[in-house]
């Protein structure tokens, strides 16, 4: 798929098959992910992705005994019954480094890999979504993912997977609303 189809054609997904989403597949995205601009070439990304048995044990583990009561259990929830027909999940960061000015740009340069990622996964017939769910970003969950909070700063989980529906277009400002020529 064109590049300029894949943006003017991704949405957001939250609904999926439960069809596996292949390792090579989730390896290619992340690898152009990894294709975003970054300031310094710090490159301050960091993926870890799990699979269907993945799933299944993340599931496990934000139900378990030792997190009842630390996680808002409505979230949890939620979070639950939607990831539960993903093909696979990405949990991003980006490595915390340097003063305010490095850290902002390192976060916006994880933004846009995301935004690489949700565009490769668009062009090759994925749905994605990206999720900003408190439970991803909990330090405990971090953790599970084998990354450190004290060391990386959560962006979001991109769930991943065939979609049951594309929606429709969501309404845009028009350009001139936008776009101001100086």
């Amino acid at each position: 798929m064109d590049a300029c189809i894949a943006i003017r054609t991704r949405r957001t997904i939250k609904s999926f098959t439960g069809a596996e989403v292949s390792r090579s597949q989730v390896e290619e995205l992340v690898s152009l992910a990894c294709c975003a601009p970054n300031h310094r070439l710090t490159q301050p990304w960091r993926f870890a992705a799990i699979d269907r048995p993945g799933i299944a044990r993340l599931i496990a583990f934000v139900q378990s005994d030792a997190l009842v009561g630390v996680m808002d259990a409505r979230k949890v929830s939620t979070m639950v019954e939607r990831v539960a027909g993903c093909g696979a999940i990405v949990q991003v960061s980006s490595v915390i480094a340097g003063g305010d000015e490095q850290q902002r740009e390192d976060r916006d340069a994880t933004c846009a890999a995301v935004q690489n990622l949700l565009i490769a996964a668009q062009a090759s017939g994925l749905g994605s979504f990206w999720s900003t769910n408190p439970v991803f970003a909990h330090p405990a969950v971090v953790r599970w993912f084998g990354g450190d909070p004290a060391a990386e700063c959560h962006i979001g989980a991109i769930w991943l997977g065939v979609p049951t529906q594309q929606p429709a277009a969501p309404p845009r400002r028009p350009l001139n609303e936008v776009l101001r020529w100086a």
